[in-house]
Order: structure tokens, then C-alpha cells, then sequence
């Protein structure tokens, strides 16, 4: 969903082994930050719209996951539908109110949060799940990743979505 808050909702990944092995043929310097053609232009944002606005574009499926596939994949993923407004060094999560970049009619809304939900699956076929909620500023890195420890129940409460239903 990409609507009037100009932020993609929710993202999803399939990550394996194999997925995130690098490709020769595949190279992240070639990729650029794009206007998704496919979102109404009332709520397209352009790469310009960052420009002195103290956020970097923050990809949400990161183009580094994109590696092992296809270059097509990689630029994909620099369409600005897969990006956020973000602190530096920051990770991947969302909330419910935000603070605004840019000008009415073109401002997008920047999250306070992030969120991640991860399921795996074990050899054995059993799953686990686990959620994360992330602030939108500078994290340090020895900061432990359980500190950011939630409740899938609580992430689908904060973020209007169903996760594994």
C-alpha cells in the first residue's frame, strides 16, 4: 500500500541461503533511485524529494538482498515505493504518527519506528517467528537487536496488519 502518506506500508522478502549469495553479473553501483511509474502521481515521490532534507532514502528491501538475483531486481529495488525516510545507520521498522519532509502537496511522512517480522523455517519444517520495532534515529552498534524485541501481536496492533493468519 502507497498512498497519501508517500511510504510503502509493509514490504516483504523471501531470503534463502542461496538468495543472498552475490552474482557476478549484478552490481548496486548501476542501480538509481527512481520514481515508481506505477503509483499515481499524486503520491509518487522522486528521488529529488530527499535532496537537504537531513534523511537519507532508506531502502526497506535492501538492494543487498537483491544481489544473488538479477540486476533488474537490484534496480528494482531502488524504485522509491521500497524507500523510507531514515536516520542514518538506521534499520528497517514503523509507526502510526509521523513527523513530515517536504512541502504540503508533496511532503512525505516520515516514520517515527520501523518494524520487521521474521519468519524462518527450520530444516526439521518447524517455524519460528520473532518482531522487532526499531526507532528512526542512530542506533549504536553494540546495541543488542533482543532490546528491539516485540510481540508480533503488539506489531499487528501499532501497524493495522496481520502477519502468518
Amino acid at each position: 500500500m502507497f498512498g497519501r502518506l508517500r511510504n510503502a506500508a509493509w514490504v516483504a522478502e523471501y531470503i534463502t541461503v542461496d538468495s543472498l549469495k552475490k552474482s557476478d553479473d549484478v552490481n548496486r553501483l548501476k542501480a538509481a533511485f527512481k520514481a515508481d511509474t506505477s503509483t499515481p502521481e499524486a503520491f509518487r515521490v522522486s528521488p529529488g524529494d530527499y535532496l537537504n532534507s537531513g534523511y537519507d532514502r532508506g531502502h526497506l528491501a535492501p538492494a543487498r538482498d537483491m544481489m544473488s538475483s538479477s540486476q533488474e531486481s537490484v534496480n528494482e529495488s531502488f524504485l522509491m515505493t521500497n524507500i523510507s525516510p531514515q536516520r542514518a545507520a538506521d534499520s528497517d521498522t514503523y509507526e502510526v504518527r509521523y513527523p513530515v519532509l517536504g512541502t504540503p502537496g508533496n511532503a512525505i511522512a516520515v516514520p517515527t519506528h520501523f518494524f520487521k517480522v521474521v519468519l524462518v523455517q527450520k530444516p526439521s519444517g518447524e517455524y519460528l517467528a520473532a518482531g522487532f520495532i526499531l526507532p528512526n534515529q542512530s542506533i549504536p552498534d553494540q546495541t543488542n537487536l533482543t532490546d528491539f524485541l516485540r510481540p508480533i501481536e503488539y506489531i499487528e496492533s501499532v501497524s493495522g496488519l496481520l502477519f502468518f493468519d
